[in-house]
């Protein structure tokens, strides 16, 4: 049976099984990042001896000014960038 707009269950988008077990986007501060970003960077230099290994996973930073940021191995699944 059709359902709104004459669309079908079959014309749906699939449904992502984990969505509502993810936690919502959030924004990040300047000061956050530039302490995550310095941390990151000490985690990457000392091969993860000391510092940590940046994680920002759905985070928001559209606005932000990334320019130089190394974010190897960061975990930035989500993110908006």
């Amino acid at each position: 049976m059709p359902g709104v707009l004459g669309m079908t269950e079959a014309d749906l988008p699939p449904v992502d099984p984990d969505h509502e077990s993810r936690p919502p986007p959030r924004p990040v501060t300047v000061a956050e990042l530039e302490e995550l970003l310095g941390q990151h960077r000490e985690w990457l230099e000392s091969k993860g001896q000391t510092g940590e290994r940046a994680s920002l996973p759905r985070a928001l930073l559209p606005d932000a000014y990334l320019q130089g940021a190394d974010f190897s191995q960061a975990i930035l699944q989500g993110a908006e960038l």
